[in-house]
């Protein structure tokens, strides 16, 4: 520094007070939508609608309502399935197979004919067999069968091996004729393959009527 030159003393920093905020009494910027609404008083809720239909009608009444689909002039027949959760996830009717309907002559629906090939009884896929083929899960194993007339053998088969668990029948026909032995024999075989596969088989006696009316 040259002798004789002044230099001015540098004025000092002055640092701001420190400031404390308490966030807890702040104000939100954008208070919660809910905000400028009126509080409710809370009474007691009005009681939900009583008798209901039971879970088990309901299921039969599905299956009743499948059977209204069915073209068998002499007995109409529907099932449905259900899984564990207690959803429909298949349902099916009485039927024949697939590009057969109305093309097997007049006979089609018929049981007694010249010709013994000509009996529905070859041709038709029951209500039961329909439903399984129809399940829109890829697994029904566990799963309860809700149908309107008794399994036929063929179809407790086919109930076993899809891995049903339980089967609900509505109607069962007596067979009691001794010219209706061959049938009455197929009864048993149903029950005797049900009862040895572990399948339960109850006959549901509705609790209500079931009626299905569309006007």
């Amino acid at each position: 520094m040259s002798p004789g030159l002044e230099v001015d003393e540098p004025e000092p920093l002055l640092l701001p007070e420190l400031v404390s905020f308490d966030l807890s009494q702040q104000q939100p910027l954008y208070p919660p939508p809910d905000a400028h609404r009126p509080k409710r008083k809370m009474t007691e809720g009005t009681p939900g609608r009583e008798n209901l239909m039971d879970l088990d009608d309901y299921f039969m009444g599905v299956a009743r309502l499948a059977e209204e689909r069915s073209k068998d002039p002499e007995r109409q027949v529907g099932a449905c399935i259900v899984d564990k959760a207690k959803k429909v996830v298949g349902v099916g009717h009485n039927r024949m197979p697939n590009n057969c309907e109305g093309k097997l002559g007049e006979w089609e629906w018929t049981k007694f004919s010249d010709h013994p090939e000509d009996n529905k009884s070859f041709y038709v896929c029951h209500a039961e067999l329909n439903a399984i083929m129809n399940k829109n899960s890829a697994d029904i194993s566990g799963c309860s069968m809700y149908v309107t007339l008794f399994p036929c053998n063929e179809c407790a088969k086919i109930i076993i091996q899809s891995g049903i668990k339980e089967v609900f029948y509505l109607d069962k026909k007596p067979y009691e004729e001794p010219k209706q032995k061959a049938k009455r024999d197929k009864q048993l075989a149903t029950d005797k393959m049900l009862d040895v596969a572990g399948v339960t088989l109850r006959h549901l006696k509705p609790k209500r009527k079931i009626e299905i009316q569309c006007e």
